[in-house]
């Protein structure tokens, strides 16, 4: 086999954008872990407390205190970064099985010269183009078994170029039905089901907002795990923009599965859209066939649904962004609720 595999590294190093100027932060007061109990003392923004939205005079922060319970079981409880190398060892051994089982009359000689391959030995000369094309047929097919096992997908940054990168719907649709009781609780603190959309999204908000923020390096500067699913985000109490992003989208698609969202990617950083009305000055986009209204869940600072950090901003208005709808569903087609 001439050609090696594709091999991609992680392009989306994404990092903390800074908001200071616009607002002041969500306020994470103290943090608990008894086994799968999470306990906060936060305060959340002005009219985001519980029974703020009985009434339409503006609150001051107030004090919660809030438990949230994760469940025992999870199909998704590590996340592993993509090692280009430790993939291809994995790559190359399962094809090499696959090619003896296939063809037991051919020699196949592994080659870890850069770029790896298999050399191909048959005493027939007319049957090397046949086993030549079944290889690489092969080869991509393991290449994404690899990366759908472990949560990942080939992709390309919003500058164009090519890499992996954690598979966040899919992530997102797995986490928001195994935390299906964390959300039903921030659901309660909030104001309970008569809530009005915005006014939960703006809670929401400021909850992944308070969770401290952390760039997932090693202490060499190197980026380490590269990644927190939303479950580990809460287990750890902290994350980076696309971890605390889908730990948001994870919670909106359980309470709200009817009212789409899409993830946004700029250079170094990502964000969310909500398809909600805007109101005023709104930064809002139209992407993934959606009205969206803009946010921003990386925090500290604390910013409301519709406002976003003048660098994000400039991304946006000159198109360097890619864009990933997250499949909306009628409410009913969610059992949990």
């Amino acid at each position: 086999m001439n050609a090696a595999p594709r091999t991609y590294g992680v392009t989306l190093c994404l990092l903390l954008t800074l908001l200071t100027s616009l607002a002041s932060e969500a306020r994470q007061l103290s943090f608990s872990r008894d086994g799968l109990t999470l306990n906060y003392r936060w305060q959340p923004p002005a009219s985001r407390a519980q029974g703020a939205a009985q009434t339409q005079e503006p609150q001051s922060k107030e004090t919660q205190s809030l438990s949230l319970t994760l469940p025992e079981q999870s199909e998704l409880r590590f996340f592993s970064a993509w090692r280009p190398d430790a993939a291809r060892r994995t790559l190359y051994t399962r094809l090499l099985r696959s090619a003896r089982q296939q063809w037991p009359e051919v020699r196949f000689e592994l080659k870890r010269q850069d770029p790896w391959s298999l050399a191909i030995h048959t005493p027939d000369p007319a049957q090397l183009a046949e086993v030549q094309q079944w290889l690489a047929k092969e080869e991509k097919t393991e290449f994404d078994n690899l990366l759908k096992e472990n949560y990942l997908i080939a992709t390309q940054d919003p500058l164009g170029q090519a890499g992996i990168k954690p598979d966040h719907v899919r992530i997102i649709d797995t986490s928001s039905s195994e935390l299906g009781d964390v959300a039903e609780a921030l659901l309660q603190a909030a104001g309970g089901e008569q809530v009005e959309p915005r006014q939960l999204l703006n809670y929401l908000l400021a909850f992944v907002q308070s969770i401290p923020y952390d760039r997932l390096q090693s202490s060499g500067g190197q980026r380490g795990t590269g990644y927190l699913l939303p479950r580990q985000v809460l287990e750890n109490n902290s994350g980076d923009c696309d971890s605390k992003v889908a730990l948001l989208a994870s919670l909106w698609r359980y309470l709200k599965p009817e009212i789409p969202q899409v993830l946004l990617f700029v250079p170094d950083h990502a964000l969310l859209g909500i398809a909600l009305p805007a109101q005023g000055q709104d930064e809002t986009l139209v992407a993934g066939g959606y009205a969206l209204l803009l946010l921003e869940p990386t925090g500290p600072a604390e910013l409301p649904a519709g406002q976003i950090g003048e660098q994000s901003r400039l991304y946006i208005k000159t198109g360097r962004y890619m864009a990933e709808p997250v499949q909306a569903t009628e409410t009913n087609s969610t059992p949990s609720r």
